[in-house]
């Protein structure tokens, strides 16, 4: 077996409030890879929300996942 080390860090934004926070959140580099996650029911499309995160976080990379997307997504990983 291989030795190895293997560091990924992760940083969560959540919760009422904290949109302002993701112009001033510096573990965000520029040109990051960003995953936003969002519900089924549309309401942060609706509400414009979404927009607003994507124009928040200037131009790190985004991968866009609707809830069930994800979870699907790893049903199949937890599978193989």
């Amino acid at each position: 077996m291989l030795s190895f080390t293997f560091h990924m860090p992760t940083c969560i934004v959540f919760g009422p409030g904290r949109l302002a926070d993701l112009q001033t959140l510096t573990q965000i580099p520029k040109g990051a890879k960003v995953m936003i996650v969002i519900g089924q029911s549309g309401n942060i499309l609706r509400a414009g929300y979404l927009e607003r995160v994507q124009g928040l976080l200037g131009g790190a990379r985004r991968d866009l996942f609707t809830q069930t997307q994800l979870e699907d997504a790893l049903k199949q990983a937890i599978r193989k």
